[in-house]
């Protein structure tokens, strides 16, 4: 039951049946898409405002995390 696909397409679509080839792009439209996607950029980029109680929390991970280096390279000396 396999049919020759290719064929049945061929007959169906014909040159003129293609899509139109894509108009080349101007520079006002090449310059209005960089623009927008510096701005999603930049909307992106910009940073949340921390709340103290994360900022805590960060500061006493990386005080944990120190001090267990601290520990290792005390021991590891020895």
């Amino acid at each position: 039951m396999v049919q020759n696909i290719t064929a049945e397409r061929s007959f169906e679509c014909s040159e003129t049946d293609q899509l139109p080839a894509k108009k080349p792009k101007t520079d006002a439209e090449r310059r209005k898409k960089y623009y927008e996607a510096q701005k999603l950029k930049k909307q992106k980029i910009k940073k949340i405002p921390k709340t103290d109680k994360q900022r805590n929390k960060e500061y006493y991970y990386r005080k944990k995390k120190l001090k267990a280096l601290n520990t290792l390279n005390h021991h590891s000396d020895v």
